[in-house]
């Protein structure tokens, strides 16, 4: 059995994120549920018609067809014929005055503080651009992936392997495209890696094709190169820098 186990309050039983959230998923499908009903029924409180005296018996008969033939987000704008001296009286509340926007929102944000995903990323926050989202980016991917990432890596390692395959293999999940940088720091990075600067290269020019998705070249480019600032030896295990004749 593949048991996936979250938080857990005793060891053994993992806590269930959709029932810790259940409040905010609840008010959020209720603030959907009252949006979809308001637009659909074009039911907006936006006005009261007033009579000066009793309205007739066929007259309100009228109004009321009237009425039903222009509910709706379809028929929304058209105007009404108004009989017998009725005054169309403008009233203050609305769906925004109702803070109905207002609360859809907080409840994205609700439900997102549950599993850690930036507002951001869920295209509620207007604000966040720029630099901004690729520091957004890592953030989530360590503070919201990394501990589901080490949870599915020690759980498949525990249910599927056994004690002499878990000696040879390893579950491991790869978050590197997830984390890539802008183009200049990508080529920053694998310049450094190729022994830019005088540093003692670490990848050899196919490690760094790879990583771009690029076929391997082969030959000299499958192997480690010497820094360009200095030559150094490897004979006999010593890595210091050969003395310039």
């Amino acid at each position: 059995i593949f048991h996936l186990r979250g938080l857990s309050m005793d060891g053994l039983n993992g806590v269930n994120l959709v029932k810790q959230a259940r409040d905010a998923i609840g008010l959020a499908l209720s603030a959907e549920m009252a949006a979809g009903r308001l637009f659909k029924n074009g039911s907006f409180i936006g006005g009261a018609l007033k009579h000066p005296g009793k309205l007739s018996d066929p007259a309100f008969e009228r109004l009321k067809s009237s009425l039903a033939e222009k509910e709706g987000a379809a028929n929304a704008g058209k105007n009404l014929i108004l009989e017998e001296g009725m005054d169309y009286v403008t009233m203050a509340q609305n769906a925004k005055d109702a803070e109905l926007s207002g609360i859809r929102k907080m409840q994205v944000e609700e439900i997102a503080r549950v599993t850690g995903v930036p507002r951001p990323l869920l295209m509620v926050d207007e604000t966040s651009w720029g630099s901004g989202i690729q520091a957004l980016g890592q953030f989530f991917v360590q503070y919201a992936l990394n501990p589901w990432f080490t949870a599915w890596q020690q759980a498949a390692e525990r249910s599927l392997l056994t004690e002499a395959e878990a000696d040879v293999y390893s579950v491991e999940f790869n978050a590197d495209a997830l984390l890539k940088g802008s183009t200049k720091d990508q080529g920053d990075f694998f310049a450094k890696a190729l022994g830019s600067g005088g540093q003692r290269p670490w990848m050899t020019q196919d490690e760094v094709r790879g990583l771009s998705n690029l076929p391997p070249l082969g030959g000299a480019h499958a192997e480690l190169g010497l820094g360009p600032a200095e030559t150094f030896q490897t004979n006999g295990g010593a890595d210091a820098p050969l003395e310039a004749a």
